[in-house]
């Protein structure tokens, strides 16, 4: 388990787009990768809720809301993923309410080097994720089980969807959590995280 967690660095894009134009161009854009094409909010909060993503694509407006409304509740949930926001409206706000959610923002339209841009740095941040998880585990001994939930925190898996991915119950990590966070003297997940790539644990 812990190999398919700690290895998963090509992970699918989620893109949320309703214009079947753009749908084709984004398509052709990625090709060569894994990508799950929604164009409603709704679908979209499905799939994150049943998939890991390593880059969500989110237009602004869709027939039942916004890829911001998305974002900003995926961000509650605690979940990091890479975002980048797109849209044809002019509109300065939604540029910094995509900022304010921690997502990159885009005109359309948009090129494939703009797309392959954001990617590369959506990607990078996983070599420092992944050196602060290494640090971390040479300077505390965890439990097998509790190195498993740091390292799938890492690899951006919601804790909603820890005990689904580690493959055992949910009581079980919970209790592996709470032990975790005692020993980490941290208040939740979301600061354990935090505090790794800081570098302060």
């Amino acid at each position: 388990m812990r190999g398919d967690v700690h290895g998963a660095k090509k992970l699918p894009i989620l893109c949320l787009e309703d214009d079947r134009h753009i749908r084709y161009m984004l398509r052709r854009a990625l090709a060569g990768r894994e990508v799950d094409m929604v164009d409603r909010v709704a679908a979209t909060r499905e799939a994150i809720e049943t998939k890991t993503y390593g880059a969500w694509l989110l237009d602004v407006l869709v027939p039942d809301g916004s890829g911001l409304d998305v974002l900003g509740w995926a961000r509650r949930r605690g979940d990091r993923t890479p975002a980048l926001v797109m849209t044809g409206l002019t509109d300065r706000a939604i540029a910094n309410d995509a900022q304010a959610l921690d997502a990159e923002f885009l005109y359309k339209p948009y090129s494939r080097e703009n797309l392959d841009a954001f990617l590369e740095r959506a990607e990078r941040p996983r070599v420092g994720i992944d050196e602060a998880v290494q640090r971390f585990f040479s300077s505390v001994e965890l439990p097998p089980r509790e190195q498993d939930v740091v390292m799938a925190l890492a690899a951006g898996v919601p804790r909603a969807h820890l005990a689904e991915r580690l493959g055992v119950k949910e009581n079980t990590v919970k209790t592996t959590v709470r032990k975790l966070l005692l020993r980490t003297q941290q208040k939740n997940l979301d600061e354990l995280l935090r505090a790794l790539l800081r570098g302060e644990l």
